[in-house]
């Protein structure tokens, strides 16, 4: 509603209303809540750099429809995140990668030592203003598997067939 008086006599001498009515931005799907699933399969591999378990985030709006082109940022305790499926030449805790026309994204997890290692996904949600996180934990265990390339280890090559070895405490 708008008012002018036009004589200043504290009279209002031309007023004029208009109905108002507000929309909001983007589609009705973009409107909280978006979720973000975080999984691990498998969810236990072996310290060997060679294993590796298949890291999947999902990014979803309200009415659980898949979110194309958002980046999502993950970091990992205890080993090595890669985009591709092959042991990193270059260990790195953290990686990114932008979600598909289905709302996902993929990378891979290689076990560096024996422990509980935590995956945490984040991604920035404009439309809300704030940032989603999700974790998810894979049990990582020492013993029998593949050994990477470039991994340190110990190679014994003994003859005859037959040798003695002492180790003391420190495994040395």
């Amino acid at each position: 509603r708008a008012e002018v008086d036009v004589d200043e006599d504290g009279t209002a001498d031309l007023v004029v209303s208009k109905p108002v009515t507000f929309t909001s931005g983007g589609q009705p799907s973009s409107a909280w809540p978006y979720t973000l699933e975080l999984s691990a399969s498998p969810s236990s591999i072996y310290a060997n750099m060679g294993d590796y378990s298949t890291i999947i985030a999902t990014l979803k709006d309200a009415t659980g429809g898949s979110v194309e082109n958002f980046t999502i940022q993950f970091t990992s305790e205890l080993g090595y995140l890669s985009n591709e499926p092959v042991p990193p030449t270059v260990g790195s805790t953290t990686a990114s990668a932008l979600t598909n026309k289905n709302g996902s994204v993929s990378l891979y997890y290689y076990g560096a030592r024996k422990g509980s290692a935590v995956i945490s996904a984040s991604v920035f949600v404009r439309d809300l203003m704030t940032t989603l996180q999700a974790k998810t934990v894979i049990k990582v265990l020492e013993g029998p598997g593949k050994p990477g390339e470039d991994v340190a280890g110990v190679m014994l090559d003994i003859e005859p067939e037959t040798q003695v070895l002492t180790a003391n405490e420190d495994g040395y």
